[in-house]
């Protein structure tokens, strides 16, 4: 198709430029512009806007195959139908796409739970292979030795192992839940005693906190306010509870236990006087 020089075409899109030359086998074009111009009434008190078509004087090479007479307005219908088709396909594979991906996480998420769920049973049904597990990877452990004494049936003063004077740590077939199933030989006799491993100085805290609760549960049930538990360990008297405060930091006796230490310090001292008033009734009779 022939053009010629200045005349009005249209690109595929619709704008229109105004013909130049044919330089080997390429069309030259000028952008026709359109341009917003404002202009006074003729009284001056207002503005009114007109379009204002203008040609470039800029040159743009095209294929002349792509040049149209009359703006292309079918085509371009066509073009943004299609354009619409597909990005309707689109959005529907997204779709899709997007059911399956959540179809997936969700899938994921609850075999997350379940492997977690499976992880803590585990976890809780083998203790001392986890324990194995925290000892071959060099993490810290946090050992305690408590136990139900034998003589009062309340717990004994829970023990903190020195790493120091560990000979020997095996474990053992257990029928306390997996809880202390490990066994510690004394460095230089061959005394053992059980212990049970935590994972925080946290839990093991809370663990000691706990039985001390109940050691104090024990004493209100049968008050005794003599200090032989400061040395010996068979009975759980007053002296058995300084023990415990003075070896595990952070507890306290609690106040109802104080309050009655003193009211038991001054029956005490009420029945002293009262034996001194009589011996001292005595020996008057006998002057």
């Amino acid at each position: 198709m022939k053009f010629t020089k200045g005349q009005t075409l249209y690109t595929p899109v619709g704008d229109p430029v105004e013909f130049s030359f044919l330089h080997d086998g390429n069309a030259y074009v000028h952008p026709i512009q359109t341009i917003i111009c404002q202009s006074t009434n003729y009284s001056g008190d207002d503005y009114e806007e007109f379009e204002d078509e203008r040609v470039s004087p800029s040159l743009i090479e095209v294929d002349p195959s792509a040049l149209y007479i009359k703006p292309p307005i079918k085509k371009l219908d066509d073009e943004i139908a299609a354009r619409r088709t597909e990005l309707e396909r689109l959005k529907s594979e997204y779709a899709t796409t997007s059911r399956d991906v959540d179809r997936g996480i969700r899938v994921m998420q609850a075999d997350m739970r379940t492997f977690k769920t499976d992880l803590e049973r585990f976890r809780t049904e083998h203790k001392a292979i986890h324990d194995l597990g925290r000892m071959l990877d060099g993490q810290e452990l946090f050992p305690l030795n408590v136990e139900i004494n034998h003589y009062h049936k309340a717990h004994s003063v829970p023990m903190i192992p020195d790493w120091k004077d560990v000979k020997c740590l095996t474990i053992k077939h257990s029928r306390k839940a997996n809880k202390d199933c490990w066994t510690i030989q004394r460095l230089h006799t061959d005394s053992y005693y059980d212990v049970r491993f935590f994972d925080t100085e946290e839990e093991r805290s809370e663990c000691i906190f706990d039985a001390f609760v109940k050691t104090c549960e024990a004493f209100r049930k049968k008050p005794d306010y003599a200090q032989r538990g400061g040395t010996y360990t068979t009975s759980l008297d007053y002296g058995t509870l300084e023990r415990w405060v003075t070896t595990h930091d952070g507890l306290v006796i609690p106040d109802d236990i104080v309050a009655g230490l003193e009211q038991y310090r001054r029956d005490a001292e009420a029945r002293r006087k009262e034996k001194l008033l009589a011996e001292l009734a005595g020996l008057g009779g006998e002057l």
